[in-house]
């Protein structure tokens, strides 16, 4: 999330300021559960102000209304309680908030009548940084990355499933543009959890 290289006794580099996270089946790896503990930890030190985001890390799955294996028979019954619980676990692991609280994350929910959720993916700004002694500046230029493919960042997707996928690094000002727009669409219907699952205070 963070490169870096210095000069005299200033460091310029690349620092991650946004990211979103959604899955229709949440059961992430340990290793992406490793680097979303990584993320939330940086992003809820990265000093705010008016060009950045107030919760900078967001993470959205369906409600379990919208999860397309609600109301199914068999074992396809259980599998929204399964993703739920793993989602907890992932939470818990990561080491997110725990005090139960974080201005860093917000878990959101897709929710809308009739409909359900299947999008998938990552969605992450990244801006410059200038180190110079204590002071970190993060400058206003932008570099938006993105993930194609059909990957739900879980654990058949890497370990069961050939998936074949793409990483986008842009600083094209109108790619940007419609990655910040594709970003906003996922959460027009998406409502946020007040408190997050399995987190409790200490």
């Amino acid at each position: 999330p963070y490169t870096e290289s210095s000069s005299g006794n200033s460091d310029t580099g690349v620092k991650l300021v946004e990211a979103l996270i959604t899955s229709p089946y949440p059961s992430f790896t340990s290793q992406f559960t490793s680097s979303l503990g990584v993320w939330a930890r940086q992003l809820g030190t990265t000093p705010r102000n008016s060009s950045l985001p107030t919760s900078p890390l967001e993470i959205i799955t369906p409600s379990p209304n919208s999860h397309s294996f609600t109301g199914g028979s068999g074992i396809k019954a259980i599998i929204p309680e399964m993703h739920e619980s793993s989602l907890q676990r992932a939470l818990r692991a990561a080491r997110v908030l725990p005090h139960g609280t974080s201005d860093s994350m917000r878990l959101l929910r897709y929710e809308r009548d009739g409909w359900t959720y299947h999008a998938k993916g990552l969605w992450c700004s990244l801006r410059s940084v200038h180190n110079s002694g204590m002071k970190e500046n993060i400058n206003s230029d932008c570099v938006e990355v993105s993930y194609i493919g059909s990957s739900n960042l879980g654990a058949r997707s890497v370990y069961r499933d050939l998936e074949l996928g793409f990483l986008i690094v842009t600083r094209d000002s109108s790619l940007q543009t419609a990655l910040v727009r594709e970003r906003q669409k996922l959460k027009k219907y998406c409502k946020a959890q007040a408190k997050l699952p399995g987190l409790s205070r200490r």
